[in-house]
């Protein structure tokens, strides 16, 4: 595990920046940016490539491209239009090249990895100083407060390794413009970015060549490689980004972003050897994370995560299970029949259990350390038949063939700390099957069993995600996971009937008068019902159902389906599932009812959602309402193509971070970010 090194290096760069941006600066903050750009009015800062970012609960940023390559890169920004009459072009700042983990150490260590300390000729330890020689102390980074040891003292940082100093933070300064036509010159012709005039009020500013260790051979894997514009000179007139360019040492441009950190990459036409696990079009909800080289499975939550795609929070999740007993846990994956003719094995990848809340938190580096992504790596498959053997020499994976083309993988005993007595209690508990190795054919994850230190298995999850729980009484027969209910519900009265979460409700759509949509229509909409738990709504709450015409596509029925409470929009309690069902719509008497299919649509994509058709009623699931589509085609093979790369959700204001203080924030996120490895 290397987070804890990150995560002292984004302290040190969070304080040295600090330091340095002491004047004001106007860079136009982006609002709405894109996963992966921290804006702010005195950095743009965008990430290149990071192994993993638990707070924003997407773990990956990795584009198609050659990173030993990246060796320079440009920024061109333009004056706002209303502010150029009071253009000076007094301007100055940096550009700047971290990369940091892997290969990279934050201190030099000896064999059994004890850090070795740099002393002086009478043996007393050197540790870091500032400018002006004097030591610099440890601080928390949340609070910027000094950290104190067992005697109330401060305590010294430690100097850092050699490739950390070369590394983690180059900075080329300063820079500044010249436009013969506004008789501007203010560049510092000493420095060595080099800037130049490419339009009416817009520069562009590019930096020399970088070193980089995975071209040096420094390294041969890295945590986290991020490129960041600053402007600190105290310049009162906004300046807006526009495009970056990221470069090998001969120019040719290997990556681009607009101003808004959208990235704009060539995808190769020869499948990626990064990551080949198949995605899974419609995982249930304790599956949050699906992407090439992460499948990502909530065992328990309070309710505190955001799902990073659409800003809304998880709602809380718990199964009936003993966490205290969690100990192992085993993945079963097979190679996709279409890709079974190219598998040669050449898989790998880690098994991961993250743990925190409580005790467990980043202000307990101890503890967070051990627990926050416990990662046991890496594994292989071996298989006679195939002539197949690339198990890794190291054993914290067993992996066994139970199968053709199938494999089990299985962690050695896990650390839990409900069990060791490191907490009382926790926020979240996830599991994780990642692959990073150099196999083409997708392997597709079939099973996920959680276990005691027995092998009982206590928790079970599909290849969608969905999660049972197997009974006391015949461990083979899995039963429905159960939810909590909030705080804040009543307790069912006693009673013969069953238990509150065991009554329904049945809802109908508020009647009203709708003159822009046809008789049939209505009619559909005024006979559609919900049935729901009864306690997943307040008492007073109503529903109402719309036509919903903004959906493009004239083979479509779009409804918007809304709970109301007191004029507000309101969901389901604790991800409550609620069974909807609708007549079918009229334009699609004469389709055949195998044939129709319900979407979530939701930010302009369709998610295929499971339903069925009998007797002229559609009825599905769902813990989650907004507009919902019927048709008979595959909307979702039509959705908008996403990025050519795995997308993390990171600076944007609905996730918390202050775009005000975007530096020290983005250098936490690379750091904070680094729980997952990821070959190179």
């Amino acid at each position: 595990m290397r987070f804890k090194k990150l995560l002292s290096a984004a302290m040190a760069f969070a304080v040295a920046v600090t330091l340095a941006a002491t004047a004001s600066a106007e860079l136009v903050v982006v609002e709405n940016p894109e996963p992966g750009l921290s804006s702010g009015t005195a950095s743009w800062l965008v990430q290149l490539y990071n192994e993993g970012n638990e707070v924003e609960n997407k773990l990956v940023t990795n584009y198609d491209i050659d990173y030993s390559k990246v060796a320079k890169y440009s920024a061109t920004f333009t004056v706002t239009e209303e502010d150029r009459e009071i253009w000076d072009g007094k301007v100055g700042g940096g550009l700047t090249m971290s990369i940091n983990g892997g290969d990279i150490p934050m201190y030099e260590t000896d064999e059994n990895g004890n850090i070795i300390y740099e002393t002086d000729e009478n043996g007393n330890i050197i540790y870091e100083t500032d400018e002006n020689g004097d030591i610099v102390y440890e601080t928390d980074y949340a609070t910027d407060d000094f950290l104190l040891d067992e005697n109330g003292e401060k305590i010294p940082k430690k100097k850092t390794h050699p490739l950390q100093e070369k590394y983690n933070w180059s900075t080329q300064n300063w820079w500044g413009v010249k436009d013969a036509a506004l008789g501007i010159d203010t560049l510092d012709k000493e420095k060595a970015v080099i800037t130049e005039k490419v339009g009416e009020y817009t520069y562009k500013i590019t930096s020399n060549v970088y070193e980089n260790p995975l071209a040096n051979g420094d390294a041969n894997e890295i945590g986290c490689m991020q490129i960041c514009f600053s402007e600190w000179s105290g310049n009162i007139t906004r300046l807006e980004v526009t495009n970056v360019d990221v470069m090998d040492s001969e120019d040719n441009v290997l990556i681009s972003f607009d101003g808004k950190g959208k990235a704009n990459i060539e995808k190769s036409e020869e499948p990626s050897a990064s990551g080949a696990l198949a995605v899974v079009e419609d995982p249930a909800l304790p599956l949050v994370v699906t992407t090439p080289t992460m499948w990502y499975a909530l065992g328990y939550s309070e309710g505190n995560m955001t799902n990073g795609e659409t800003g809304e929070p998880y709602p809380a999740l718990e199964f009936d299970i003993d966490y205290s007993k969690v100990a192992q846990f085993a993945a079963t994956l097979t190679v996709v029949e279409e890709d079974r003719d190219i598998f040669d094995g050449q898989c790998a990848g880690g098994l991961t259990l993250s743990i925190a809340g409580g005790d467990i938190h980043v202000g307990n580096t101890e503890l967070w350390n051990k627990y926050i992504w416990q990662g046991y790596e890496w594994w292989g498959v071996k298989d006679d038949a195939l002539n197949i053997d690339t198990q890794a020499v190291k054993k914290d994976i067993l992996a066994e063939k139970v199968g053709d083309y199938t494999y089990k993988l299985t962690t050695k005993l896990l650390d839990n700390p409900l069990a060791n007595g490191d907490t009382q209690e926790i926020e979240h508990m996830m599991f994780a099957v990642q692959e990073w190795g150099d196999n083409k054919a997708k392997m597709k994850v079939m099973q996920l069993d959680v276990m005691d230190s027995s092998g009982n298995v206590l928790l079970s999850y599909n290849e969608n995600g969905k999660a049972t729980v197997p009974t006391a009484s015949n461990p083979s027969t899995p039963s429905e996971p159960s939810r909590p209910s909030s705080p804040s519900t009543p307790s069912a009265p006693d009673d013969t009937t069953g238990s509150t979460a065991d009554k329904t409700v049945e809802f109908v759509p508020v009647t009203g008068v709708d003159e822009t949509i046809d008789e049939e229509t209505a009619k559909v909409i005024a006979e559609i019902k919900v049935s729901a738990p009864e306690a997943a709504f307040e008492a007073g709450t109503a529903l109402t159902v719309k036509k919903d015409d903004s959906v493009d596509g004239g083979n479509v029925f779009a409804l918007d389906i809304t709970f109301t409470l007191n004029g507000k929009a309101v969901q389901p309690k604790d991800g409550a599932t609620v069974t909807v069902s609708v007549p079918v719509p009229p334009k699609f008497k004469d389709v055949n009812e195998d044939l129709l299919k319900v979407f979530h649509y939701l930010n302009g994509k369709y998610t295929r959602v499971e339903a069925t058709v009998k007797n002229g009623v559609v009825t599905f699931d769902t813990t989650h309402f907004s507009t919902y589509v019927i048709s008979p085609d595959d909307l979702a093979a039509n959705n908008q193509p996403e990025s050519s790369f795995v997308t993390p959700e990171t600076s944007n204001p609905s996730t918390g971070f202050a775009a005000v203080s975007a530096i020290p924030v983005a250098a936490l996120i690379c750091a904070v970010a680094f729980i997952a490895k990821n070959k190179k």
